[in-house]
């Protein structure tokens, strides 16, 4: 049996990459403009998130799961930064959600630990090293 976290993700990234088929407009509008077709990248993503997210609620397949969602994230970064940059691409998000100096910084360093965590885990470690320290935001 995987523990719960495993489960939690592995869900989270088929509903994510399932809602790319449901709602593609808003993916689409915060494609980067030098990434090609964005239709079909949007469609692309959603598949690859959805089969990332089956493969790491199987035991015998969890770790190329995991390493399909660190690929993921790691070019996700890039569409991810240019919603933050640009006004068009921003979905509206109001000013406290991109302020680095507020209660988000927290909160995003305790969802990363999450993710972490779960990685870590299906890599076969416990936890992280004794030298890993949380920084506090204030």
């Amino acid at each position: 049996m995987l523990p719960w976290h495993q489960y939690l993700l592995g869900l989270i990234f088929i509903i994510a990459g399932a809602n790319h088929f449901r709602t593609p407009k808003i993916y689409e509008r915060i494609m980067p403009l030098y990434i090609p077709s964005p239709s079909f990248m949007v469609l692309l993503s959603g598949i690859t998130e959805m089969i990332a997210g089956f493969l790491i609620l199987n035991p015998q397949t969890q770790t190329i799961g995991v390493w399909a969602i660190i690929g993921q994230l790691v070019v996700f970064l890039t569409v991810h930064v240019y919603m933050l940059q640009e006004k068009e691409a921003s979905l509206q998000l109001p000013k406290w959600s991109t302020n680095s100096n507020n209660w988000s910084v927290g909160h995003n360093r305790a969802v990363s630990r999450f993710f972490d965590s779960t990685c870590l885990h299906v890599a076969g470690k416990r936890s992280f090293p004794a030298t890993t320290k949380m920084v506090s935001c204030a």
